[in-house]
């Protein structure tokens, strides 16, 4: 072993037993049937409605700085998929019903005017530079339908909540709006990937009475609406001569109304999806997004999960973005993730904070999720295979994302350990590196996660080097400096590592039965009523005693997030 692997060998010493609570044993084999996704899609934000005050910013350094936080790589998150809001519309005496940005006037004013291209100039003015920045998937979505085409006459929608503002007679044109929409962009060069015309459609708060204190637009469809929708949305496309987006449904408020949804609609609306969103609101259910991801893998269609947002209040505001990210991913096995707001000021839901009301900014203001975001869209880039970690001695006080591949964008720091003595692996950029997300809410203790994997998940094998990124009470990201990533992980020598699986091994048999009771019952409990701290899948096999594995030790602090790219 190197001196280097030494000196972290002693700052990084093993506890007296894997019993004590602190540490936690996982495995990954890289086998496909353990793997969540075979490949990412990515990582977004809605333009809705953030992108109509950004597009007016007359200062331009501001402008092009703002793009560059959010759609590049080397300078920002680099998230490679937008969502653009077909606005409907509404009457010009109800623009006091929305809040700021949320109402802004749609493409078609009535039935018999001409259609406007010159509106929604400043969305536009920000999709087209998130496309010159690399994003690549672009998903247009609807609200509502222009208010002309409603029961109600509005956009905040209906007379009651729980019946369809969309006229019957008038799905066809509906369909013919969002289709006349697509057919507008792609003379600008722009094919959208998806096309999702509804937006929590079986919610019962779109009500005209409910929601005209300022909120959005929104539009009741019943399950049957919606099957006319996609079937009129579709015809359009053929007459049209489009090129066909992926259609999408159902786009309800939480994972458990979209899977009711889909099951609802049975075979008549499954036959017409090639897509399906959820929205990730409500409680942190993981039955509920299980069983939601088995639904949509057994109908071979691909899961995003399109839009969640929440405070960024200090440091929770990181956790609770992280602990979305890794539970909606494990549990539903999604392919993309969107946040909503990019930035906002507005109920603190934004990752960058920015009043929709200020006419001159001159700063951006990260806050703690715009860094924890980081952790994610800078090291699983679109195209990993996400994997499913095992936890054979129950579930884990951590949350945990593991991908591997593809190769790492922008320049690599130099590495910070070179175990066994060997000289580095090349740096070079094609390397598909192991990507480990940790997310530890803990307050109180730092955590050793003991991580036993298959030699085939490590490109080098013992000749590994690793980038250590962490997030704590700071907020910042931060890459750890060689002086310091030896703190922060090693790689448990052969002799040491088979003492440590031994003992992993034996931990429930050597525990008095009362303790192993006790432990069964915090286990179901944490199933049912803290479902983010469990992020194992029982069905999954674990690694053989035999097999050919690394083990590595890796520490995280209280009350943090930690990215660990091994190469």
């Amino acid at each position: 072993m190197s001196r280097a692997a030494a000196a972290a060998s002693e700052k990084l010493a093993p506890p007296a037993s894997l019993a004590n609570g602190r540490a936690v044993w996982i495995e990954a084999d890289g086998r496909p049937e353990s793997t969540l996704v075979d490949a990412w899609e990515g990582w977004g934000t809605s333009l809705c409605w953030w992108a109509a005050w950004a597009g007016k910013i007359s200062n331009t350094l501001y402008f092009e700085s703002l793009m560059d936080h959010l759609f590049t790589y080397d300078k920002g998150l680099g998230l490679n998929i937008v969502r653009y809001n077909i606005y409907g519309g509404s009457d010009p005496g109800d623009k006091g019903l929305f809040r700021d940005y949320a109402g802004e006037d749609g493409f078609w004013p009535g039935p018999d005017a001409p259609f406007d291209w010159s509106r929604d100039a400043p969305q536009r003015r920000v999709l087209f530079a998130a496309l010159a920045r690399g994003v690549t998937t672009v998903e247009a979505f609807s609200n509502s339908p222009p208010a002309w085409m409603t029961v109600s006459g509005k956009a905040v929608g209906g007379l009651s909540g729980t019946a369809d503002n969309l006229r019957s007679d008038m799905v066809p044109r509906f369909a013919h709006y969002l289709c006349r929409v697509l057919a507008y962009y792609e003379t600008q060069g722009v094919t959208f990937a998806s096309l999702s015309p509804f937006n929590e459609p079986l919610a019962t708060w779109w009500c005209y009475e409910a929601n005209k204190q300022g909120f959005q637009e929104g539009c009741h469809h019943s399950v049957a609406t919606q099957v006319a929708v996609l079937d009129a949305v579709r015809e359009q496309l053929r007459l049209q001569k489009l090129a066909e987006p992926r259609l999408v449904a159902s786009e309800d408020w939480s994972p458990g109304w979209t899977r009711d949804t889909l099951q609802a609609g049975g075979d008549q609306l499954w036959s017409r999806v090639d897509q399906v969103n959820t929205h990730g609101y409500g409680a942190m259910n993981r039955k509920d997004r299980a069983e939601l991801g088995d639904l949509c893998r057994r109908h071979r269609v691909p899961l995003w999960l399109s839009e969640v947002g929440f405070p960024h209040a200090g440091l929770e505001g990181l956790i609770e973005l992280a602990e979305h990210i890794i539970l909606d991913i494990t549990a539903m096995r999604c392919s993309a993730w969107i946040y909503w707001q990019a930035l906002e000021q507005w109920g603190d839901w934004g990752m960058i904070h920015q009043s929709l009301r200020e006419d001159d900014p001159q700063t951006i203001a990260l806050t703690s999720k715009y860094h924890g975001m980081k952790h994610f869209t800078h090291h699983i880039r679109p195209g990993a295979r996400l994997l499913q970690p095992h936890f054979p001695h129950g579930s884990a006080p951590v949350g945990l994302l593991m991908a591997r591949g593809p190769p790492q964008l922008g320049t690599r720091r130099a590495p910070s350990v070179a175990p066994s003595g060997a000289s580095d692996p090349p740096t070079s950029t094609k390397q598909q590196p192991l990507v480990v997300v940790v997310c530890h809410p803990d307050l109180a203790v730092p955590r050793d996660v003991y991580l036993r994997v298959h030699e085939r998940l490590l490109p080098h094998g013992l000749q590994t080097v690793a980038d250590v990124y962490r997030s704590d009470a700071g907020g910042l990201y931060t890459a750890l400096s060689a002086r310091v990533a030896p703190q922060a992980w090693r790689i448990v020598p052969p002799g040491e590592a088979a003492v440590l699986a031994a003992q992993a091994a034996r931990l429930r048999g050597h525990r008095p039965w009362w303790r192993r009771a006790a432990c069964a019952v915090w286990h179901a409990l944490a199933a049912c009523f803290m479902p983010r701290a469990v992020t194992a899948s029982a069905e999954k096999p674990g690694l053989a005693p035999d097999a050919p594995t690394l083990l590595l030790q890796l520490r995280v602090e209280p009350q943090s997030l930690t990215t660990f790219t091994f190469y």
